[in-house]
């Protein structure tokens, strides 16, 4: 090996070494902050927050229907239009999801 390998593998080292910090801030930032926050009027992403995580949950539902007390027809239209439905109701479902929600001023 000459030097001029040498100086190449150092440089490479150094590159991954740059990658490797810089994947271990992304992780450290998504441990804080495990989710972009999405405010509660922002309806499209809340409607496609909910449905991937009752999907990600393996959440039918009737198993919705049973934990939260609300009809399947009530479910299928807050998770298709949150706008339209009774904040409550979202709150219900929202806390059952495990999907945090808070108010700030």
């Amino acid at each position: 090996m000459n030097q001029e390998m040498v100086i190449k593998l150092r440089h490479q080292v150094e590159e991954a070494n740059k990658s490797f910090v810089s994947l271990i801030d992304e992780v450290e930032r998504k441990l804080s902050n495990p989710r972009e926050t999405i405010p509660l009027d922002d309806f499209q992403q809340l409607s496609i927050l909910m449905k991937e995580r009752r999907k990600a949950l393996g959440l039918t539902l009737e198993d919705l229907e049973l934990q939260t007390d609300l009809s399947i027809s009530t479910l299928k239209r807050l998770m298709s239009d949150p706008s339209a439905a009774r904040f409550s109701n979202v709150i219900i479902v929202l806390k059952e999801l495990g999907i945090k929600s808070w108010a700030e001023l």
